[in-house]
């Protein structure tokens, strides 16, 4: 699993090409880890099959859950996962566009 959000830190530079600090970027892994735990299989995350249902479902279930009040940071830094992870060729769809809208 670290070894996608490693890869999403460093190549596509939360720090670098976005500017983040730190503390955001730590924010970030820890708000898209449950998203990735989900699809641990083996110590790995696997995204063969993910669908747009997979990430619409997840954010629905976060927002009802108790940290919905993190649902708006939870979105955004999981539409930067999804974006490395498709340029990345991780995954074969631009699952982003399968973002619901979240309130902040």
């Amino acid at each position: 699993m670290m070894g996608h959000l490693s890869r999403w830190l460093a190549r596509r530079g939360l720090a670098g090409e976005r500017g983040l600090v730190g503390t955001t970027i730590r924010r970030n892994v820890e708000l898209v880890r449950p998203f990735l735990t989900d699809r641990n299989v083996a110590d790995d995350v696997d995204l063969r099959g993910l669908t747009a249902g997979d990430v619409t479902a997840f954010v629905v279930a976060y927002c009802q859950g108790p940290k919905h009040s993190t649902a708006s940071r939870m979105a955004t830094a999981l539409r930067s996962l999804l974006r490395f992870l498709h340029v990345d060729g991780l995954i074969d769809q631009p699952l982003v566009d399968a973002m619901p809208p979240v309130a902040a």
